[in-house]
């Protein structure tokens, strides 16, 4: 069901939609990127062609993007085929991650929010990242991105942490349309991931309103309630946290 994968194109053009939204982002990447600088039109081409599951489709019809990626082909494929084993050992520890999560949580959540279970969901993992913090993005119903902290030196704590990042952006996947709220919605997310109850809450801040939401929502499940009979309550301790 849940599908791991990395291609240099979707690497590529991710990068470019990242730095477009934060330019600090990738110094490593930066220094041989040129004339990188993509506006809201190109991040929606690569956006839509994502989410087609054709990414070159952005290359094809997105002019400047064609460019841009043609200016930095070369000195792309150098990096990108520099750091291949690199990225093939995280794609497989991240693997071994999943083969050890119990899957068929998400079907009980699925069934509190009273939302399908998708049959197939897509993580790409992407290079470039040398931060301490792992970033992820979802973009569609069923695809999401991560890039990995401090990718050149992943060991099992780092991709035990980033496979937890990876679920957080199945959670964005699977629930993430069930409020207008963004800020509510993220609340709602941390409390099944990265610490959450996908991991038996390991490592919560008992005092965080993540932590609060996440045992209404244990305690909601186990009373066979859904999502819609505690939403209110829900939001009630959302709205605590600014008072």
């Amino acid at each position: 069901m849940i599908k791991i994968k990395v291609n240099s194109n979707v690497n590529f053009l991710m990068i470019l939609y990242e730095i477009s939204k934060n330019p600090k982002l990738f110094p490593e990447i930066r220094t041989f990127l040129k004339k990188y600088n993509i506006n809201k039109k190109e991040r929606n081409l690569i956006k839509q062609s994502f989410n087609k599951g054709n990414v070159k489709s952005s290359l094809k019809y997105g002019p400047k993007l064609n460019k841009i990626y043609l200016l930095n082909k070369k000195a792309w494929e150098k990096y990108w085929n520099y750091n291949l084993n690199i990225t093939k050992g995280i794609e497989k520890g991240i693997k071994k991650e999943l083969e050890k999560f119990d899957v068929s949580k998400l079907r009980i959540y699925s069934k509190f929010f009273g939302v399908p279970m998708l049959r197939s969901l897509e993580v790409y993992i992407c290079i470039g990242n040398t931060g301490r913090a792992g970033r992820g993005n979802s973009f569609c119903s069923n695809k999401s991105i991560i890039f990995p902290r401090n990718f050149k030196n992943y060991n099992k704590k780092s991709l035990q942490k980033d496979f937890k990042v990876a679920m957080h952006e199945i959670i964005h996947l699977l629930y993430g349309k069930l409020g207008k709220n963004k800020g509510f919605v993220e609340c709602l997310t941390r409390a099944f991931a990265p610490k959450g109850l996908l991991f038996n809450k390991e490592g919560m801040d008992k005092k965080s309103t993540e932590y609060k939401i996440a045992m209404l929502i244990e305690e909601a499940i186990k009373s066979e309630k859904n999502y819609n009979e505690i939403r209110n309550e829900l939001i009630r301790v959302y709205r605590k946290k600014d008072t």
